[in-house]
């Protein structure tokens, strides 16, 4: 993954966080914790990083045109006050953009679209304070860990036929959309680049790898879904998370450099 220093504060995480056992001891340099039993590492919270990173790059290549542009557009906005919107955007002045949709007047009729672009603007902003947010990264990774444990402790991982079923069908699919959407296509090209550089992904099979295990990943969550319920997913991971045993590396009880 690609080296960059960050501060992360593991102390507080747990103080504001967690109800569960939390223990403080010397582990691998590279081990941040331990939770029941299984490491988070410094490259596993990177790997977060990075996901977060491709979510921007693909929201600015697609979530612009799709979800902003296109419903300024329904609002029958002159380009070049559009183009002054987008530009906003690009430029992070995401309350400078949201005002200006919001004094927009004469358009009562359009209360709900005017809505819709807010709350998308409030998603990009999301987006955006993801980026480098260790603590965030380090959060989402430890549940996508409990979520792991709990697929494997209810027999919910996915055997070699089913991952291979589900990457047969995701590749025919794919094919299918390239094959007729000429935009879907750069998208998608777009979006392999992205992967390939931000993840490292040098081979074929670095790549195939990296799907197949994206790929069990959405399965495991559905399967997690019927066994539990999607209203009840979020509660019951929390519910899991003040039961479980964590180790924390001693390095990482204050405000501590993870690259040294």
């Amino acid at each position: 993954m690609k080296t960059r220093p960050f501060i992360i504060i593991f102390l507080l995480i747990f103080l504001v966080l967690l109800t569960s056992c939390v223990e403080h001891k010397n582990l691998n340099p590279n081990e941040i914790a331990i939770v029941n039993g299984d490491a988070i590492t410094r490259e596993d919270v990177e790997k977060k990083l990075a996901t977060f990173q491709l979510e921007k790059n693909l929201y600015e290549y697609n979530g612009f045109q799709n979800n902003i542009y296109r419903n300024l557009e329904l609002l029958h906005l002159r380009r070049d006050l559009i183009d002054d919107i987008i530009h906003l955007l690009k430029e992070k002045k995401l309350e400078d953009a949201k005002n200006f949709i919001s004094s927009l007047k004469n358009y009562e009729d359009l209360e709900a679209l005017k809505y819709f672009l807010l709350k998308e603007i409030d998603h990009y902003e999301q987006i955006l304070n993801k980026q480098d947010n260790v603590i965030t990264a380090f959060e989402e990774t430890l549940k996508d860990l409990l979520i792991l444990q709990e697929a494997k402790a209810n027999a919910l991982i996915p055997t070699e036929s089913e991952l291979q079923n589900s990457y047969t069908a995701y590749l025919l699919s794919i094919q299918e959309k390239i094959d007729t959407n000429i935009y879907y296509k750069c998208f998608h090209a777009f979006c392999e680049s992205k992967e390939k550089e931000l993840f490292h992904l040098d081979t074929e099979e670095a790549y195939k790898a990296y799907e197949l295990q994206k790929i069990k990943k959405e399965l495991i969550m559905q399967k997690l879904k019927n066994e539990i319920g999607s209203y009840h997913l979020d509660s019951y991971i929390t519910n899991q998370l003040s039961k479980s045993t964590i180790i924390l590396n001693k390095k990482y009880n204050q405000y501590t450099s993870l690259r040294k």
